[in-house]
C-alpha cells in the first residue's frame, strides 16, 4: 500500500511526487480483484472531480460560457482537475501502485520503479467515459490554459481498459433514447454531445474527437440501425467526413441507415446551437445526406469528369468503395452512379470493378 511520509504530507500540492514520498507493494495480487479496484478507485477520482467543480469559480464560468447548463454537468457527470501536481492524493490513499498504475491517473514510472509521479490531469475540466454498463473506463480531459495546456485535449492512455478506438462517449447516457428513437446522431467532441443532448437530440454520441473507427459504429449499431454524423463544418470536420463514410461501407446492409450533416464551414455542433439556435441544428440533421449521395461526392472529390484523366481517377476510386461494399442496394446504386459519371456501360464498369479485390 502507499506509505505517506511526513516530509510529503507537508511538500503541498504543487510538486510531482518523488520516490520518498510513497513506498509500493502488493503487485503479486494484482491479478486477483484488479478491475474492480480499478474501477473502485476511477469512480472515486471523478466525485472528487465533481467535488472540485463545485468549487472551482474558474471551471464553472467556462462551462457557463460554453452554455452548459446544471443539468448537463449532472447527466454527464462533469467534473475539474485542479492545477496542482497531486490533487489526488487523498483519493489514491488505501489503492496499491499496481492498481494506480492501471487506472491512468498518474504520470510517471511504472508501479515496479522508483521516481517521481504526479497526476495526469491538471487544470482540465474532467468528462468521464463510461461503458455501456456504466463503468468508468477512463477520462478526457479539456484544459483551460496554463501550464496544463500543452495539449487542448488529453485522454486517459491506451490499455486494455480503455480505448479511444472502441470507447464512445455518451453511449450510456444515450442508450434510452437510441433504442427508442432508432437512430443516432454521432459528433466529434465531449462538448458537442452535451451541447447537442441540451439542444434536444437525446440519441447524440461522441467519438472521443478521433476518426470514427469501425469497433465504434458496431458498439452503435448494437442499439440503432441508423447513424446520422455531423461532424464540424471545417477542412479536418471534412476529413473525418470522408473517413466516416469509408469506415461504414462494409456495414452498410440493406437494413441500416448511414446519412452525413453538413455543417457550414464556421461552425462545428456546438457552436451552431450556441450561435444559429437548437432548430439551425436540428435542420442540419435533418437534411443529412444519405451514404449513396456522399459516397459519389468523396469519389469525385477533385476529379475533373470532362477529362479521361478525371474520369478514370474516380472509377478507380468507385472501383475500391465498390468492394467494400456488401452486396446490396448501395452496391447496385454506386455501379449505376459511377456508370453516368465516368460514360462507361453497365457492362463495362462491372467488369472493371470485377478486376479489384477487397
Amino acid at each position: 500500500m502507499i506509505q505517506f511520509t511526513h516530509a510529503a504530507q507537508r511538500a503541498g500540492g504543487h510538486q510531482p511526487m518523488g520516490p520518498t514520498s510513497w513506498t509500493s507493494y502488493g503487485k503479486d495480487t494484482f491479478d486477483g480483484h484488479a478491475c474492480a479496484q480499478v474501477e473502485e478507485l476511477l469512480a472515486i477520482a471523478a466525485r472528487h472531480y465533481q467535488s472540485n467543480l463545485q468549487a472551482s469559480r474558474r471551471a464553472q464560468q467556462y462551462l457557463r460560457g460554453r452554455r452548459i447548463d446544471v443539468e448537463g454537468i449532472a447527466r454527464y457527470a462533469v467534473g475539474y482537475a485542479q492545477p496542482l501536481w497531486r490533487d489526488l492524493w487523498d483519493v489514491l490513499h488505501g489503492f496499491d501502485m499496481a492498481t494506480i498504475d492501471a487506472s491512468g491517473l498518474l504520470v510517471g514510472l511504472r508501479f515496479d520503479q522508483d521516481g517521481p509521479r504526479f497526476d495526469r490531469f491538471r487544470g482540465r475540466i474532467m468528462f468521464p467515459i463510461r461503458s455501456l454498463d456504466g463503468r468508468i473506463r477512463g477520462f478526457g480531459g479539456r484544459a483551460l490554459g496554463g501550464e496544463s495546456a500543452r495539449a487542448k485535449y488529453l485522454n486517459s492512455p491506451q490499455s486494455e481498459r480503455f480505448s479511444k478506438r472502441e470507447l464512445v462517449y455518451g453511449l450510456y447516457e444515450a442508450q434510452e433514447a437510441i433504442r427508442a428513437r432508432g437512430r443516432v446522431v454521432v459528433v466529434e467532441g465531449y462538448v458537442d454531445v452535451i451541447s447537442v443532448n441540451q439542444a434536444g437530440v437525446d440519441e447524440v454520441v461522441g467519438t472521443l474527437g478521433t476518426a470514427c473507427t469501425s469497433s465504434q459504429v458496431q458498439a452503435i449499431l448494437g442499439l440503432a440501425p441508423s447513424i446520422t454524423f455531423c461532424f464540424d463544418g471545417d477542412e479536418a470536420g471534412q476529413r473525418a467526413t470522408r473517413r466516416a463514410i469509408w469506415t461504414v461501407l462494409p456495414m452498410a446492409i440493406d437494413s441500416r441507415s448511414f446519412r452525413f450533416a453538413r455543417l457550414p464551414s464556421a461552425h462545428d455542433p456546438d457552436s451552431m446551437v450556441r450561435q444559429e439556435g437548437a432548430a439551425a441544428l436540428a435542420a442540419c440533421v435533418e437534411r443529412a445526406v444519405p451514404l449513396g449521395e456522399a459516397l459519389i461526392e468523396a469519389v469525385g472529390d477533385g476529379c475533373e469528369l470532362q477529362w479521361p484523366e478525371g474520369r478514370a481517377r474516380f472509377a478507380a476510386r468507385a472501383a475500391q468503395a465498390w468492394c467494400r461494399l456488401p452486396a446490396g442496394q448501395e452496391r447496385d446504386a454506386l455501379l449505376e452512379r459511377a456508370a453516368v459519371a465516368t460514360r462507361m456501360s453497365m457492362g463495362e464498369l462491372a467488369e472493371y470493378f470485377a478486376g479489384f479485390t477487397r
